[in-house]
């Protein structure tokens, strides 16, 4: 199962299994659509409800920068969401202005990952790749 293999990478990167990090990953693998930190705190304080919003906040940076989940930064939004990237599941999204859907893009070219001009010694770990437009119901509403 997909949430043993995290919970084993996490162990051996030396992080606590907590119970609350446990409930922020399966809230995260679940969701069809990326959530805010709010959003994950809301549902992970139907079974822990003395979690802090900077506990999910903590973790959900440590997710991300594990590689096991991704930051997205939606325009004309005030808050960045959270996504679960299973492993070989990268993709990018489509989001619109209007009512702020977020869609999953599956076929996607992946940018050369060539070195920085500036920095030929930066190394990329990953990239999010976001397009903004208005998506059909709010196309035929305007």
């Amino acid at each position: 199962m997909e949430l043993e293999r995290v919970l084993k990478q996490l162990k051996e990167k030396g992080h606590k299994l907590t119970p609350q990090r446990q409930g922020i990953l399966k809230i995260l693998m679940v969701s069809k659509v990326p959530m805010t930190a709010l959003e994950v705190r809301q549902k992970v304080q139907k079974n822990h409800p003395r979690v802090s919003l900077n506990t999910v906040y903590l973790n959900l940076l440590m997710l991300t920068q594990m590689g096991l989940v991704i930051q997205t930064h939606l325009q004309n939004r005030t808050a960045s969401r959270f996504e679960y990237q299973a492993e070989g599941s990268h993709h990018h999204h489509a989001i619109c202005l209007s009512c702020g859907k977020s869609l999953c893009l599956d076929h996607v070219p992946e940018p050369k990952a060539g070195k920085p001009g500036e920095d030929p010694g930066f190394q990329i770990l990953g990239h999010t790749l976001e397009f903004y437009g208005y998506c059909s119901s709010c196309k035929k509403a305007s």
